[in-house]
């Protein structure tokens, strides 16, 4: 099994299948998140002035169907296989993901996993800013509420405390994942994490970047302060065959072949309360990422001594797999349906050309719709 940088199926040819294969993945992604979010969103819009959560909620359901059709583009055309071992993700919970950061699509991969376990309705994710004028899915995501940092602190921590106040003011629970090594494993940013653990007179890891936790601690204490009772699942992720590192791989047509999961849910109790014993326990959950991963390129399998060898796989599941096709089918009729309502209905073209030039006003501003919803007056704690 390939090592940690060792990738021989990224230098092999892809086939002209499989380039078609992420051709029509992209395409399908960028279309429907852009047909959808327009949509839904000029639907929805005026609940932001009366109704905020019950936009919060109506949106949150919009997009994670969206992601729903998403993960079941990927295991069904692009024929990912999904495998998870270890705790359950629980739902209907406020709760924060921790997450090794092998590749650009992290992320992505990771709605497999929460399909399957806690579901998809309140996930929101900690991304680089760029990424929400991406047209299509970064709109998605702004109107989504994602968290977006730049990575100058004294600009996220500002973010992140309007986006945290925002939820806390709609008693929203939420679900939020969050990379503490902030950047996917690669050559480069493997020897930037070298630099960094010899500079703090560190080992250097092999399978992971070194965490930096100042974004990881912030969230903490902050969701700390509205819900006592925060558990943090760790969630380790890596791949035992092909897999694209970044978007130009996933475009020339290498695409991922199987995504092993592997779940540590830790308790409220197991979790400090102070940024030093915050910090601290964030390096140990990535020294231990390390030797999961170590132990997984040597076995083929993830090896857990408190759950045995290859616990809880995931298995075939005929309703899940009916489920996912009914989604992915409905987001296609509907798309088709909206596309062909534009080019019928001035009025909805009046609508799509007036977001549209919302979302490139807010792009030239360096703003976002999330900063508009976490910044509106009308946010007020039960409506």
């Amino acid at each position: 099994m390939d090592g940690p940088l060792g990738r021989e199926s990224a230098l092999g040819g892809p086939s002209v299948p499989s380039r078609l294969k992420a051709l029509v993945f992209m395409l399908v992604l960028l279309l429907t998140s852009a047909v959808g979010t327009l949509c839904v969103n000029g639907l929805l819009m005026p609940l932001l002035l009366f109704r905020p959560r019950l936009y919060r909620l109506l949106f949150d359901l919009f997009i994670g169907l969206w992601q729903w059709q998403a993960a079941g583009l990927l295991e069904k055309l692009i024929g990912m296989k999904v495998e998870i071992t270890g705790d359950e993700i629980h739902s209907n919970e406020q709760s924060l993901i921790i997450m090794n950061h092998r590749t650009c699509f992290d992320w992505l991969y990771c709605w497999s996993l929460l399909l399957r376990q806690s579901g998809l309705w309140t996930h929101k994710t900690v991304v680089k800013s760029p990424l929400r004028h991406i047209p299509g899915p970064g709109w998605a995501m702004q109107c989504a509420a994602y968290l977006f940092v730049n990575r100058r602190w004294e600009d996220d921590e500002n973010h992140l405390k309007t986006m945290m106040t925002y939820y806390a003011k709609l008693n929203y629970k939420t679900q939020i994942l969050i990379f503490p090594e902030g950047t996917d494993f690669n050559p480069v940013s493997k020897q930037r994490s070298d630099a960094f653990a010899a500079k703090q007179g560190l080992v250097p890891f092999s399978y992971v970047l070194h965490p930096r936790t100042t974004g990881f601690t912030f969230l903490v204490s902050q969701l700390q302060q509205g819900w006592k009772d925060l558990p943090i699942y760790d969630v380790t992720i890596a791949f035992p065959s092909s897999f694209p590192q970044n978007e130009v791989e996933l475009f020339n047509g290498i695409l991922p072949g199987s995504v092993h999961f592997h779940v540590r849910r830790h308790g409220p109790a197991d979790v400090p309360r102070t940024v030093d014993s915050l910090s601290e326990w964030c390096t140990a959950r990535w020294q231990e990422k390390e030797k999961r991963l170590r132990s997984f390129y040597e076995n083929g399998r993830f090896v857990d001594a408190q759950y045995g060898e290859g616990s809880r796989p995931q298995h075939r599941n005929l309703w899940l797999d009916l489920c996912i096709y009914a989604v992915m089918f409905s987001w296609y009729f509907g798309t088709a349906f909206v596309i062909l309502a534009v080019f019928w209905w001035p009025l909805l073209q009046v609508v799509f050309a007036a977001e549209i030039l919302l979302f490139v006003g807010l792009w030239y501003r360096g703003s976002g719709f999330d900063v508009i919803q976490g910044t509106s007056a009308f946010v007020n704690h039960g409506r």
